[in-house]
């Protein structure tokens, strides 16, 4: 009965992590737990243990129960919470066209992104090889929470610099990198990936232009679509 008991407090608990199927079990084996108790004290021959039984058996399912309930409200505040913090820290950053930028915006702080390692799932490009870079990003982050652009995605591939550069609270940034790589894919999708102060990963898909000759390309980022928690998997490993 008491393992009854605990998989129920458990599946009820707040955020839960079993199905509708699993939590309508566990509610019918604590249904039938209620009845063989009824139905064991009613047997009782003896009339005083009866009366005696009654009320212990009463008292502590009703304990149960309101433990059941003080763990789903410890549960869901908890939850609650940690959602508040979510949104607190997610990344609100705008894209910049670097043809529309005016002096009137003063002068960005300028930082540089270093691909040394040239960590991800992106290929390197060797001095023959045609390449893609993204030479210059433009952006604001607002003043809402702090942020780090931590890399790229291009497609399914993604590239990670070696240092996530934070950008300040309502801070004018541009992010110069010298990394180029190789790809022979059509370019179809391309955003950056932000990470957050609880180290939560977004992908910023962004409007992008292809500029450039054959043999060397650049990725031109010129606004910003949506911010949207990554999908992906980041099980990545260094590529030679």
């Amino acid at each position: 009965m008491l393992i009854i008991f605990m998989d129920l407090a458990q599946s009820f608990s707040y955020p839960s992590n079993k199905t509708s199927f699993n939590k309508w079990v566990m509610l019918q084996n604590f249904l039938v737990g209620i009845g063989l108790s009824i139905y064991l004290i009613y047997i009782i021959p003896n009339d005083e243990v009866r009366t005696i039984t009654i009320p212990i058996v009463a008292a502590i399912y009703g304990g149960f129960i309101t433990l059941i309930g003080v763990a789903w409200t410890i549960k869901k505040s908890d939850f609650d919470r940690k959602e508040d913090e979510i949104k607190k820290a997610r990344p609100l950053v705008f894209v910049f066209d670097p043809r529309t930028i005016n002096k009137s915006m003063g002068k960005p702080i300028f930082k540089h992104l270093f691909s040394e390692k040239n960590v991800g799932t992106l290929k390197k490009a060797g001095n023959e090889e045609s390449t893609y870079s993204i030479p210059a990003i433009y952006l604001n982050n607002s003043d809402y929470s702090h942020t780090a652009l931590w890399g790229f995605r291009i497609n399914d591939d993604i590239h990670i610099y070696d240092i996530g550069q934070v950008i300040p609270k309502n801070a004018f940034v541009e992010m110069n990198s010298d990394y180029k790589f190789t790809y022979n894919s059509e370019i179809k999708y391309v955003a950056l990936l932000l990470k957050d102060m609880l180290d939560n990963i977004y992908e910023l898909e962004v409007n992008f232009e292809i500029q450039g000759l054959d043999k060397d390309k650049t990725i031109q980022i010129l606004s910003g679509i949506e911010t949207k928690k990554t999908n992906l998997v980041f099980n990545y490993k260094e590529v030679e």
